[in-house]
């Protein structure tokens, strides 16, 4: 019998009676398994074989016969028969007969009566499997295909480092100053053994790797430097692979890039950066230096600047006052302005203690009244400038203002300066113990989303080979210039210069910062000279006129003009004249807005005096010697 479960399932209900056979695919079956049995009995069957045909067989080829011929119609008509069948033929029994006379008999289900297990025998085949019907009316468990066991392609056996973490391969390298994230899994095995007196402190002490890393590095990184629990063991460190070392584990967050609050957000749209790009970097620095040139050539610049400092200054003490114009009571200031920038509370007794700037002698007072009392509204115009910022700072530089000037809708907005987070991670992994703690895994994951920062940073390299230079040059009276053309350091540096070696100190204040260590290093209680000032005027090599002379017409004549140092050597009127320009620099004097020439004549040998022309060229923030003259007379024939 059906079980009850089958019977009450509505997939059996009369209603449902279309989604029982699909018509026209059950046909081609049974055509099908009609045509494969009589083959099938044609072939075992032989000539004196009187053996009739089976019951079973002749009434499945009469019965699918006539069914294929009288259900030809359509699933409607074979519905309606099925509707009108008793409810005992919609059920077999395994020992009983039923009463099918409206059913074609199915060839492969042998008939279960009393009397056709002996027939039914003779006429099937041997090896017959009867129809097993699916556990589940609506879905039939299908038995799992066996994947054929070809030779594909076989993913790499991966290197374990930690119980968490396996990669696909190690690279041996050194530190970098700027490290590659890397696309594949690949973890970065450091050796640091060949330079331990690099990782050697003064005192003796010996630096971790992971600080040794972040002080080679370029980029700026927070995060812990370990803690017991995040101790691990690391494997494929040591001698033996497969022999794990007890490390710390160091986990680090890239900090970006500073930039200001109005920054282009099209400037670092789509940036990933895996390795380093120095191109990026040198089109993110000319934006820069096109913002420099746009911000001298504004009309609102300098007034716009003054005005930024203005709203950003405070008081020394606790004060609710606000900055306003307060005339002098003894006249005119030494830039002839009659009023200063002061605190609301600013008083006499208490002037030190609150806001005070000289107005410039290139800020007009009235309209600097007219910003004040305006909260920054621009007299004559209600355009938007600069409202879109290029700055980008690296976070190591503590700057908290943006210094262009930003005009939206008329108003002066004081920009300040904003982090742009970066998800670069870094896992540094040292070992515990002394025996191997030079040598560290680097793991790298996600690329950087802004470009490379300039090698603003000395490394540690460096700062020793300058330090070496300091001392053989001495500490007693040296300043930048004397230790940057005393012939130790350019023997030191090969022959070069210490820029050239070590492009941190293009920046001339980061050498100057290094002798003043060493100085406070050599001298902790001072020298007792510190209020002391002096001017040191040098000058690379001075000639005799007559040295010039030959200089010039044998070797600067055989190159071109834009290339020669010396320019002019002559002697006329009674005087003799020296004109010196460098090449690169002097092609910048288009572009300053005024030219200053130092009449001060500093002597540099005998009666020769030097002039010196300069210029701020606004594109580089930097003050710039165009020209040096040297002459021996001080007329107005000289002069003209």
């Amino acid at each position: 019998m059906v079980s009850e479960y089958y019977r009450d399932h509505p997939f059996f209900s009369l209603e449902n009676t279309e989604a029982w056979i699909n018509l026209i695919p059950f046909q081609v079956f049974m055509a099908r398994e009609h045509d494969t049995f009589e083959q099938y009995r044609s072939q075992n069957s032989t000539p004196a074989s009187s053996r009739a045909p089976s019951r079973s067989h002749s009434r499945a080829s009469s019965r699918v016969s006539m069914y294929l011929s009288s259900r030809a119609g359509s699933p409607a008509s074979f519905a309606s028969d099925v509707l009108s069948r008793p409810p005992s033929s919609m059920s077999m029994t395994r020992d009983g007969a039923s009463d099918n006379d409206g059913l074609p008999e199915d060839p492969i289900v042998p008939d279960t009566g009393p009397n056709s297990r002996a027939t039914s025998a003779a006429s099937l085949p041997t090896r017959f499997i009867p129809f097993q019907r699916p556990s589940s009316p609506v879905l039939a468990v299908q038995p799992k295909s066996k994947k054929s066991k070809g030779k594909g392609k076989a993913k790499p056996q991966q290197l374990k480092i930690t119980r968490q973490l396996s990669v696909d391969a190690i690279e041996d390298t050194v530190v970098q100053s700027t490290w590659t994230v890397p696309r594949e899994s690949i973890a970065y095995r450091v050796d640091c053994s060949h330079c331990v007196d690099l990782l050697t402190t003064k005192d003796g002490k010996i630096l971790s790797l992971d600080a040794f890393i972040r002080l080679q590095d370029q980029e700026s990184w927070r995060g812990s430097t370990g803690k017991t629990k995040g101790d691990t063991w690391v494997f494929n460190l040591g001698p033996n692979p497969t022999q794990p070392i007890y490390c710390r584990s160091c986990h680090f967050i890239c900090n970006g890039v500073n930039v200001c609050e109005y920054i282009d957000p099209e400037l670092f749209a789509g940036c990933e950066r895996y390795k380093p790009d120095m191109e990026a970097m040198r089109e993110l620095w000319n934006h820069e230096l096109d913002a420099n040139e746009k911000e001298a050539a504004s009309v609102w610049g300098i007034i716009s600047r003054f005005y930024g400092r203005i709203v950003r200054s405070k008081c020394k003490v606790e004060c609710e006052g606000v900055a306003t114009l307060i005339p002098y009571s003894n006249g005119p200031s030494m830039y002839g302005k009659d009023f200063f920038v002061g605190c609301s509370h600013w008083s006499r007794e208490q002037r030190w203690d609150h806001i005070y700037w000289e107005v410039p002698p290139n800020i007009n007072v009235n309209t600097l009244d007219y910003l004040m009392k305006n909260d920054g509204k621009l007299p004559t115009t209600d355009d938007n400038i600069n409202e879109q910022c290029v700055l980008t700072v690296h976070p190591r530089v503590g700057l908290g203002n943006c210094p262009y000037t930003h005009v939206v809708d008329g108003h002066i907005c004081p920009a300040e300066i904003i982090n742009r987070p970066c998800q670069t991670r870094m896992q540094i992994l040292i070992p515990v113990d002394k025996e191997h703690r030079m040598k560290a895994f680097v793991v790298l994951r996600n690329p950087h989303n802004h470009p490379a920062h300039p090698h603003t940073k000395p490394s540690v390299k460096d700062t020793r080979k300058l330090e070496t230079a300091i001392q053989a040059a001495g500490l007693t009276g040296l300043t930048v210039q004397k230790l940057l053309n005393a012939p130790s350091t350019v023997m030191a540096y090969g022959g070069g210069r210490v820029a050239d070696d070590s492009p941190a100190y293009v920046n001339k204040r980061k050498v100057r910062d290094t002798i003043s260590r060493q100085q406070k290093a050599e001298h902790p209680f001072g020298t007792g000279r510190e209020g002391d000032y002096q001017i040191v005027w040098l000058c690379s090599m001075i000639y005799s006129l007559l040295g010039v002379l030959h200089e010039l017409s044998v070797r600067e004549k055989s190159l071109a003009k834009e290339n020669r140092y010396i320019h002019t050597a002559m002697s006329k009127n009674g005087f003799r004249l020296v004109v010196t320009m460098h090449p690169y620099i002097v092609m910048f004097i288009h572009k300053i807005l005024s030219l200053n020439i130092d009449y001060t004549f500093s002597r540099v040998d005998g009666d020769m005096d030097e002039w010196e022309v300069a210029g701020f060229l606004d594109r580089l923030k930097h003050r710039l010697t165009f020209a040096s003259l040297y002459c021996d007379k001080k007329d107005r024939t000289a002069f003209t």
